[in-house]
């Protein structure tokens, strides 16, 4: 339940936008929560829908591990190896439990990864989350990351407003 998106604008700016839906059981909570789905790690913006404990630890890890300079596939999945050796000690579970959006603030690639530790890099945009499909569609025809998860959280029961944005400025 969530969606987030991406987009490169032409200008260099990377816009990642997450909806605010946090669920317990079959309630939603963001009213009452707040949780933490995009973030800013030391060298990276992370946005991710699946699980909260995990995306919890991954925001606590991504202050203290860095994943670089000049980032790869091989090097982004280097890094959520070393977040899953880090997650087991924790919680005892190795598994990768959630798709997440990487933005590295350094270099020129975009990452996305999901729950199979399969990493690829984004050329223009992307999304992921229950969301994915109605906001996939509204970047294919041009629209926003913001206007992509807006649409997602007005046709979704399993997203809702207000978004969250972070921006990533390259030139």
């Amino acid at each position: 339940m969530s969606v987030v998106a991406l987009k490169k604008n032409k200008s260099g700016i990377i816009d990642v936008v997450s909806d605010s839906i946090c669920v317990r059981g079959y309630t939603k909570m963001q009213d009452t929560m707040k949780f933490a789905k995009l973030f800013r790690g030391n060298d990276a913006v992370f946005g991710g829908a699946g699980h909260a404990t995990e995306l919890t630890l991954l925001q606590a890890y991504s202050q203290t591990h860095l994943i670089g300079k000049n980032p790869t596939i091989n090097s982004v999945l280097n890094y959520l190896v070393e977040f899953c050796d880090y997650k087991k000690k924790l919680v005892d579970k190795w598994v990768l439990e959630s798709e997440v959006l990487i933005v590295p603030l350094f270099g020129e690639s975009i990452f996305q990864g999901n729950t199979d530790m399969g990493i690829w890099e984004i050329e223009e945009y992307s999304a992921l989350g229950a969301g994915m499909d109605y906001a996939l569609a509204a970047l294919y025809l041009g629209k926003s990351a913001e206007d992509s998860v807006k649409t997602a959280c007005a046709l979704s029961i399993y997203c809702s407003l207000p978004t969250n944005i972070e921006q990533v400025h390259r030139k």
